[in-house]
């Protein structure tokens, strides 16, 4: 089974006043949990509760703010303040079980659900690296014992990312880093198969950078396509992705459409 962790922003989605009550009502206790960084009940690992290897997970989440590309990793404070605001809901369809949640950045709901499943000596991989944030979020879970591979289609951001992590740990503590300037939709040849705990894209453009790169929903749509192979049993895919930008909502949609099929 896989699990979809959805959130558009409800202050800029078209969707009637019942609706957005409801998603209000619904979402009011997964905030506060999401908000103390632990989980939704429906979203709790089963691999961790009953130590048994399951099908991988998928996360994912959309914001209206303009932020992270192929060429992404983290967005502006401002944009992440901005989804704060935001509101979801839930519902159970056999088997797939999808989430909108409000109440918590985006960034700390994605790093959550890594900490519940990153083990030292992981191997992890993110692929929309972007100013490193996240990828060095993953470096210290998986520890010196574990690898991080990182991709970016931007060789600016891939050299931001190598800083990022130099600056941050020391020799000692850095596990082995993998960094590419490639296309997201090339990491299963990078990384392999069955071999990731966790697979994270940060969607839209470089914060700071060249706003007219972002990631492109058909390259996209093969990336995730790959991480479903890259990530291993236990392990977790996380989506965010921000529909502000020319090109983002178009994105958005064909990802959720993507994982709500899975």
């Amino acid at each position: 089974q896989y699990t979809s962790l959805l959130q558009p922003n409800m202050q800029a989605m078209p969707v009637d006043a019942a609706w957005r009550q409801d998603c209000i009502r619904r979402s009011s206790q997964i905030s506060a949990r999401c908000s103390g960084r632990s989980l939704p009940t429906a979203w709790q690992s089963p691999w961790c509760q009953h130590g048994q290897a399951r099908a991988p997970h998928v996360a994912g989440s959309a914001s209206s703010s303009s932020a992270t590309p192929q060429s992404a990793g983290t967005s502006p404070e401002s944009a992440h303040d901005r989804s704060h605001e935001s509101r979801g809901r839930s519902r159970d369809q056999g088997g797939l079980v999808g989430l909108v949640h409000g109440g918590a950045r985006m960034t700390s709901v994605a790093k959550t659900v890594w900490e519940q499943v990153v083990q030292p000596g992981d191997t992890v991989v993110d692929a929309t690296c972007g100013n490193g944030h996240d990828t060095l979020t993953l470096a210290r879970l998986v520890g010196p014992s574990g690898r991080v591979v990182a991709l970016d289609i931007q060789q600016q951001a891939v050299e931001a990312t190598r800083a990022r992590l130099q600056s941050s740990l020391p020799p000692d503590q850095a596990p082995a880093l993998d960094l590419r300037c490639a296309c997201h939709s090339q990491l299963q040849q990078i990384v392999g198969s069955n071999l990731a705990r966790v697979v994270c894209f940060n969607l839209g453009y470089l914060p700071y950078g060249d706003k007219g790169v972002t990631t492109q929903a058909a390259t996209t749509t093969c990336a995730i396509e790959a991480a479903l192979e890259v990530v291993g049993p236990g392990g977790v895919v996380t989506i965010l992705a921000y529909i502000g930008h020319p090109g983002g909502m178009q994105e958005y949609e064909t990802v959720r459409g993507l994982v709500e099929a899975l």
